[in-house]
């Protein structure tokens, strides 16, 4: 099925700066590294944004983070009640033997609310994950948080990384 997701302008039909803006793109990024160890516990970072009721919006998430490969990463989003995600992640398998391996990568379509795993292989080596999908809201609107945590819970620090875009999700209405 194809949908139109904004209306057709044609001549004589107003145009507000709303419906305008609804097509933009927005991006939202960390301003700062968000820094967590010894916890299983999903944890609030600051990367959260709000959506109109009604709505289908696409998403891009980009993950930059350090963790020990005994730790590994865990991340999940924290939504409204009543948004319905549809998730596409794309992470390293846990247990990365070293920086430039060729490790095993994961690639899912996970439900709402399953934790994604993302393995590391070290504090000072930077990996990376990627998820994409949608968002439909209820009546009301609602919001997406993202959630991290250490998949064994360890001493060392997991850091998702911000600031120069290196954490960040871009994301738009759709219909």
């Amino acid at each position: 099925m194809i949908r139109q997701p904004f209306p057709l302008f044609i001549p004589g039909v107003r145009v507000t700066a709303n419906v305008m803006n609804a097509r933009n793109p927005r991006l939202v990024m960390m301003d700062n590294h968000f820094v967590i160890n010894n916890t299983t516990t999903l944890t609030d970072t600051p990367l959260s944004f709000e959506m109109d009721g009604n709505a289908i919006y696409a998403y891009k998430l980009f993950i930059s983070y350090t963790t020990s490969s005994s730790a590994d990463l865990v991340y999940a989003w924290r939504t409204t009640p009543g948004v319905t995600p549809a998730r596409f992640t794309h992470s390293n398998a846990r247990d990365v033997p070293s920086l430039n391996s060729g490790a095993k990568s994961i690639h899912r379509r996970p439900s709402t609310t399953t934790p994604i795993f993302a393995g590391g292989s070290g504090v000072n080596n930077f990996h990376s994950a990627k998820e994409e999908g949608t968002f439909i809201t209820p009546p009301g609107g609602g919001s997406a948080t993202l959630q991290v945590a250490q998949a064994t819970a360890d001493a060392s620090d997991t850091t998702i990384y911000g600031q120069n875009t290196n954490t960040f999700v871009v994301y738009e209405r759709i219909e």
